[in-house]
C-alpha cells in the first residue's frame, strides 16, 4: 500500500479478493502498519471498530453465552446472562502482535 508516496506494509483481515472487489482497503479494516522491524503500529480506527464489533456481537455468540451461564454473576454478567451494553474497552489492555498475526491474514503490497 502507498502512503504519502511511500510503500508501507499493512496488516488487514481482508483477503486480497475482497480488497479487489472493494477497490481497496477501508481504513477501519487496516489493523495496523508494520515497521521495518515487523513491529505493529495499531490503527486507532481499527481498534475502535474492533471494540464496537465485540460489544455488538460477542453477547450473541453461543460460546460467550455458555461462559456467562457458567460464570453466573460479575461486572458483565448477571444471573448467567450477559448484561446488554456492559462491555467497555480497556485502554490499558494490550493485544500482543503475535495474536493479531494469528487472527488475521497478513497482506503485503
Amino acid at each position: 500500500m502507498q502512503r504519502n508516496g511511500q510503500l508501507v506494509r499493512i496488516v488487514t483481515f481482508l483477503t486480497e479478493a475482497l480488497t479487489t472487489l472493494r477497490a481497496g482497503v477501508p481504513p477501519q479494516a487496516v489493523v495496523g502498519i508494520l515497521g521495518p522491524d515487523d513491529s505493529l503500529q495499531v490503527n486507532p480506527l481499527f481498534r475502535e471498530f474492533l471494540h464496537e464489533t465485540i460489544a455488538r456481537h460477542a453477547p450473541l455468540e453461543k460460546d460467550m453465552q455458555q461462559t456467562a451461564a457458567a460464570h453466573r454473576d460479575g461486572r458483565l454478567v448477571r444471573q448467567g446472562r450477559i448484561i446488554a451494553g456492559s462491555y467497555l474497552p480497556n485502554p490499558d489492555r494490550r493485544i500482543p502482535a503475535a495474536l493479531v498475526y494469528s487472527l488475521f491474514a497478513r497482506q503485503s503490497p
